[in-house]
């Protein structure tokens, strides 16, 4: 666990939720809709780039210099697919025959057991000594910023008086918000406080001891479905290697 890049779940099963179901489907579909209609697969993009392999959003100072919080400015990503423009009733029956074909080898095997093992690991986090400890230690070291809504953890960050919304305006902003120099320096303290309380390890260690914790209970439906991952995975590799 020491140079674990993630939780022992996805670290374990590496085609655990994923996106090979997704990437295999659209590379079926563009394979079987050439000659009829361009299937467009964007490459990733900023926003895949600002997210972990276990779909958290990342934040260190880097990124804190040059998105502030970027959950306030998430860029916008390109769905795959066609132009629905382009699309006649003869090209839309031509993309339901395919999409009928999709191969049932496709579908991932059921996360059950691997969802309620992450589960556990989200839940040793509240009550861990370690993470009320480094949280303590990152809300001293951001007192001097003089906020006056500086929230008790950073999974509050950031308050209304950076972001200028509350968290239920938030919610129902129709656009990104601009990002200010105030907001940079803050977020820049913000990641700096982060590692210097040594929270951000923390909250790492205490999800990766509660996984851990959560199999060894569960041990025998753990490896049952990291067999079948494993066998998937291999599965989808040779379709993806078979259509380029």
């Amino acid at each position: 666990m020491e140079t674990a890049q993630y939780t022992p779940v996805f670290e374990l099963v590496p085609a655990f939720d994923n996106g090979y179901e997704g990437r295999a489907r659209n590379a079926f579909m563009a394979d079987c809709l050439r000659g009829v209609i361009e299937y467009n697969v964007p490459p990733p993009g900023d926003r895949e780039a600002l997210f972990s392999r276990d779909h958290q959003l990342m934040f260190n100072e880097e990124i804190a210099a040059e998105w502030g919080y970027p959950g306030s400015r998430l860029p916008r990503q390109e769905a795959p697919g066609v132009d629905p423009e382009k699309v006649t009733p003869e090209i839309e029956t031509e993309i339901e025959r395919c999409g009928n074909e999709i191969p049932a080898e496709f579908r991932a095997p059921a996360p059950n057991i691997l969802n309620d093992l992450t589960g556990a690991g989200w839940g040793e986090i509240s009550a861990n000594p370690a993470v009320e400890e480094a949280t303590a230690a990152w809300h001293e070291c951001m007192l001097p910023l003089g906020l006056v809504d500086l929230p008790d953890g950073p999974d509050e960050m950031p308050p209304t008086s950076v972001r200028g919304l509350s968290n239920e305006e938030f919610g129902y902003a129709d656009q990104e918000l601009e990002l200010t120099e105030k907001e940079r320096s803050i977020a820049i303290a913000d990641a700096r406080c982060r590692t210097e309380s040594n929270y951000d390890e923390a909250f790492f260690r205490a999800r990766a001891e509660g996984e851990l914790v959560a199999i060894g209970k569960n041990i025998e439906e753990f490896e049952a479905s990291r067999t079948a991952y494993e066998e998937y995975e291999k599965q989808i590799d040779a379709v993806l290697a078979e259509l380029g």
